[in-house]
């Protein structure tokens, strides 16, 4: 994807992977209070959120431990 072919969503059959080789990758919610919000597996099977960036509260929430190098 992208002009000179330099963006990348692939699946590899196990793994999935977005990439960029040039300048900044973004993620944006843009419609007025949308937040962006990050799940993955909860550990038995189900899935659970992480990590929500509110965009209504302006405010970034943890929802599970975090550990910072």
């Amino acid at each position: 994807m992208g002009n000179g072919f330099d963006y990348y969503l692939n699946h590899d059959g196990t793994n999935s992977h977005l990439r960029t080789d040039t300048g900044d990758l973004q993620i944006r919610a843009t419609a007025t209070d949308a937040d962006i919000l990050f799940f993955s597996d909860d550990g038995s099977g189900g899935d659970a959120e992480y990590l929500r960036i509110d965009g209504g509260a302006t405010s970034i929430k943890v929802s599970k431990n975090m550990e910072l190098a």
